[in-house]
């Protein structure tokens, strides 16, 4: 438990900071150049 609320902690100082909205998923091509389903 301690591991996921320092992971949601670090997340959620990282959106307030950047002031960017919350992706919880990479919207881009991958290395191989396919895109992910």
């Amino acid at each position: 438990y301690t591991a996921i609320a320092a992971k949601m902690a670090r997340t959620v100082h990282a959106v307030v900071n950047h002031g960017e909205p919350y992706r919880p998923f990479f919207e881009g091509v991958s290395p191989g150049g396919r895109t992910s389903l």
